[in-house]
């Protein structure tokens, strides 16, 4: 994967109910890394 980092956002896990991601963004294929202590994930999202 190829790519640059765009955005980087601390939340609290409280706060993730209301928490919005890419908004502004033009439309298109977006990968999201998820961390939480020495666990992340990377998933693949699509903004139409």
């Amino acid at each position: 994967m190829l790519g640059k980092q765009i955005e980087k956002i601390s939340a609290e896990a409280n706060a993730l109910r209301h928490l919005s991601i890419g908004q502004s963004y033009p439309s298109g294929f977006y990968n999201l890394k998820v961390s939480q202590g020495d666990k992340s994930q990377t998933v693949r999202m699509v903004k139409q």
